[in-house]
């Protein structure tokens, strides 16, 4: 059974999910679903709730793994 914590980073050949610290009432954490190109870089696709374990049984159906890592984000720079 996998131990979420807070700012995990699970990784698979196809995606990446960041996982955050919640409320009870959101069922403890969420997922940041990221989807993962062949030159490495990482794109926004959903978030998902692990109310019922639902973010436990994805991680689990793509066999991610804990990499140890975490995600910078930056803003983008408008050009003008």
């Amino acid at each position: 059974m996998i131990k979420l914590e807070d700012s995990q980073i699970w990784e698979s050949d196809t995606g990446v999910v960041q996982v955050q610290a919640m409320g009870k009432s959101f069922g403890d954490f969420r997922g940041i679903i990221f989807s993962k190109k062949g030159d490495g870089s990482i794109h926004y696709v959903s978030m998902i709730f692990n109310e019922k374990n639902r973010l436990v049984d994805f991680i689990e159906s793509l066999n991610m793994t804990n990499t140890g890592r975490s995600i910078i984000t930056r803003e983008k720079v408008n050009a003008q």
